[in-house]
């Protein structure tokens, strides 16, 4: 009877383990970790970070730090294919390539570094560079919509805009038109990336007029920047 007990309760607490185990992270609206979550769990406070990853290894490199307990984002777009019997087939692919984003320690990084498929981490001169949660994000609610995306050169002069409707309603970006499509250019200036998503004019309101805003300057420490993350993409590429 003793025994039938002790068995009974080291089943009991194995199930109250897994339950917690599989227990999903608390999430902001959009599906990021939002400010007010930041005292249910310790990872929440910390800093979001871009690792710039080898060709098509980003799933992987997701996959293995969720693993090891990172805290991740990798927003994914869905791409169509046609193939050569007519037929199409679906799969996704990151917003941005090459870079995952992950929350961590700065002082605490070397099981991430050390990851397989890592190049390396974003960083100005030795200190790694935190990526605005803001635009986190925005690349979040960006996949979620399932509104048509594309990539884009990162913007120059534009109007600035807010949408006030629609799936994105809150996000801030640079209309751009083309093909008589609306696009609100969403950016990461940390990594001099852009991504365009398709809007309905109806949504948004002008925050900034483009004659009110002065052409981005880009300092020698972001074009030192930008040649480093070229010169690191054609090393991994060959």
């Amino acid at each position: 009877m003793v025994q039938a007990d002790t068995d009974s309760e080291l089943a009991s607490r194995e199930s109250v383990f897994s339950l917690q185990a599989v227990e999903p992270t608390p999430e902001g609206e959009g599906g990021v970790l939002g400010e007010s979550d930041i005292d249910a769990d310790p990872l929440i406070g910390l800093p979001w970070f871009a690792l710039f990853v080898r060709p098509r290894h980003e799933k992987f490199v997701q996959r293995v730090l969720d693993c090891k307990g990172y805290l991740t984002s990798l927003p994914l777009r869905k791409c169509t294919h046609a193939r050569r019997n007519g037929s199409d087939w679906e799969n996704e692919k990151p917003l941005i390539s090459r870079y995952v984003f992950v929350r961590h320690d700065p002082d605490n990084r070397f099981h991430m570094v050390t990851t397989p498929g890592v190049v390396h981490i974003v960083r100005f001169g030795n200190e790694p560079c935190p990526i605005p949660w803001q635009q986190i994000e925005a690349l979040e609610r960006i996949a979620a919509s399932g509104l048509p995306t594309a990539d884009w050169v990162y913007p120059g002069i534009g109007d600035t805009v807010k949408l006030v409707e629609g799936p994105l309603k809150g996000l801030e970006g640079v209309m751009t038109r083309a093909r008589s499509a609306t696009r609100l250019v969403v950016s990461v200036p940390m990594l001099q990336r852009s991504v365009a998503v398709e809007i309905d004019c109806t949504w948004v309101i002008r925050v900034q007029p483009a004659s009110e805003t002065s052409a981005p300057v880009r300092s020698l420490t972001s074009v030192r920047v930008a040649q480093n993350r070229r010169m690191l993409e054609a090393r991994a590429a060959g």
